[in-house]
């Protein structure tokens, strides 16, 4: 750096500079390069002729490392700011009449200016619409978090002029200082609009297959009931038949009000319960924690558990007055596979003497065939004094089958 250095001591001394005020870098004894900050006075005689040069020389080389340090962040954080696809606004003004904010953001309102600070004009031509309605100003991200409010994927509209109406997720959080004061806010807006749209689009399928199952689901069972009746099958068959049908539509309708993701087991339980226990008089008794079932794997139980039921309202507790049926649930985590574990329990009380049948109905088979198939499924069948007990058990999923904490065994 010597030449800018002569440079600016040579126009000090011609008088074109009031003093010498310069950083430049000078090779240290040790073989290190240290920056250095030089700042000087040209001492004159009466006639205004330089004498000497006067000055005091700092060692600023850990000033000037820690700001190449903070330019460098500075640039990284500006780089990953106009590449990340989110919008991410900054303000330090109470008003928020200021705003920062990246080049996705921008192109999101409209602003004019993607990076500098400064007024947020396009704000003014911006709509944020919460249900349907223009959320009030002071109302909005940024002015909530800078009152210390933290959002979290909050979904908002947009609604920018000439354009077509976004779907945003947006979450904000207040910028603090060291003593934990608010001096400004930050939010962040991921665009949903297209997963919104495949949503809707996929709801509207799914609604679509379940109606054509629906209607297929009634067509067989139509066809089933017309040609049983034709060759004079016994009718106790024919109605177990076109009630398995049935069972299998309502189960079809549970997880369609659910849009196919899954199905409460409790409510599984209760839609089984409403033509075994009419008035309400709660003969079937569930209990158990919340546990989320996916479709596969609540098809299979409904089957099974309508099997149980029917056999119950034919020869077992729900056959007479007084008789009722206990159904509770765990789901643990148990073996090496580390997924939970779903383990229910049918019993059964109040019904006849139980005995255990010469051979095995079609009913049982059914059950036993069903959860064979399923991954760490098995069913097992006690006939005691008291009433037949049934232990079913399921390998759930790992995403979303337990809705709640997974007790260990």
């Amino acid at each position: 750096d010597r030449e800018g250095f002569l440079r600016a001591v040579e126009a000090a001394v011609a008088g074109e500079e009031e003093r010498v005020d310069r950083h430049y870098r000078i090779r240290h004894a040790s073989g290190d390069w240290i920056w250095i900050w030089h700042r000087g006075l040209v001492v004159r005689d009466r006639r205004g002729r330089p004498v000497k040069l006067t000055g005091a020389f700092l060692d600023v080389t850990g000033q000037k490392c820690a700001e190449g340090a903070l330019q460098a962040r500075t640039r990284e954080l500006e780089i990953v700011l106009d590449t990340v696809p989110a919008g991410v606004w900054f303000s330090y003004d109470p008003q928020v009449r200021r705003v920062a904010r990246n080049r996705y953001a921008a192109t999101l309102t409209g602003a004019p200016d993607p990076v500098s600070p400064g007024p947020d004009d396009a704000a003014d031509q911006t709509l944020f619409l919460r249900d349907g309605r223009p959320a009030p100003r002071d109302q909005l991200p940024l002015q909530r978090a800078l009152r210390g409010d933290e959002l979290v994927g909050e979904e908002y509209a947009l609604r920018v002029p000439g354009g077509p109406d976004r779907i945003l997720l947006i979450s904000a959080r207040a910028l603090r200082d060291e003593a934990d004061a608010i001096v400004g806010a930050v939010s962040i807006a991921v665009d949903i609009t297209e997963r919104k749209r495949a949503d809707e689009e996929r709801r509207l399928l799914v609604n679509e297959l379940n109606h054509r199952v629906k209607n297929t689901l009634a067509i067989v069972q139509s066809l089933a009931a017309q040609t049983l009746r034709g060759h004079e099958v016994e009718h106790a068959a024919a109605k177990a038949f076109t009630d398995r049908i049935a069972n299998l539509a309502r189960a079809h309708d549970l997880l369609t009000r659910e849009s196919w993701e899954g199905v409460s087991l409790d409510d599984l339980v209760r839609q089984l319960a409403e033509p075994y226990d009419p008035g309400d008089r709660r003969r079937i008794a569930a209990s158990g924690p919340p546990v989320r079932l996916e479709p596969r794997v609540a098809l299979a139980l409904a089957m099974a558990l309508h099997e149980l039921a029917t056999n119950a309202a034919k020869y077992g507790s729900l056959s007479r007055d007084g008789g009722g049926v206990a159904v509770a649930w765990a789901a643990t985590r148990e073996g090496g596979t580390g997924r939970p574990t779903l383990r229910l329990r049918w019993a059964e009380r109040g019904g006849p003497p139980v005995e255990p049948p010469r051979r095995r109905g079609f009913g049982t088979r059914l059950l036993e065939r069903v959860l064979a198939t399923e991954p760490g499924g098995g069913v097992t069948t006690t006939f005691a004094p008291d009433g037949l007990v049934c232990e079913i058990r399921l390998e759930l999923a790992d995403v979303g089958g337990v809705a709640a904490p997974v007790e260990s065994p």
